[in-house]
């Protein structure tokens, strides 16, 4: 997030270039900023025992 727009649009052209051998040329860019909430260790595994506990409740459904 402190990286200028020109920055972000840089290293994305260098990136694509890495990973996929190909070299863009943008028309136009836009960069958006949002942040994703970043999940603590473990919550796949808390995940999957709400899913088992769930699994012996038909019917029963969380959302959130």
């Amino acid at each position: 997030m402190d990286r200028s727009d020109e920055e972000l649009v840089a290293l994305f052209i260098g990136e694509t270039r890495r990973v996929c051998g190909i070299d863009v040329k943008p028309t136009w860019t836009r960069v958006v900023r949002r942040q994703m909430p970043q999940y603590d260790i473990g919550h796949v595994g808390w995940l999957e025992r709400i899913d088992a506990v769930l699994s012996g409740l038909p019917g029963l459904h969380v959302a959130g």
